[in-house]
């Protein structure tokens, strides 16, 4: 991104809730921690079952004990573990 560009502000989706809620309940009676729902289905399945998007789309989820959100953001700048780095550059490319 361009030095001193600034990206929009965030908005609030409740269909993106709706879609990580889904997960979440997914994941919480499974126990397993994995972006990939018990059905098979991807996280654009997922939001796909409540609404159509455009443009970029990606998951981002950290399965680490945080004390807050900025920890969270964090933890996907920094990427450990995760030689190709996608968490931090799928949040560094938004545009």
């Amino acid at each position: 991104m361009p030095i001193g560009r600034q990206l929009p502000p965030l908005k609030w989706c409740d269909f993106l809730e709706k879609a990580a809620i889904d997960h979440q309940t997914d994941l919480s009676k499974t126990g397993e921690l994995s972006g990939v729902g018990s059905d098979g289905s991807t996280y654009k399945e997922r939001i796909e079952r409540y609404c159509r998007w455009g443009g970029s789309i990606f998951q981002a989820i950290d399965f680490g004990e945080r004390k807050n959100p900025a920890e969270v953001v964090i933890a996907w700048l920094v990427d450990d573990g995760n030689s190709k780095r996608t968490g931090r550059s799928n949040l560094l490319s938004l545009s």
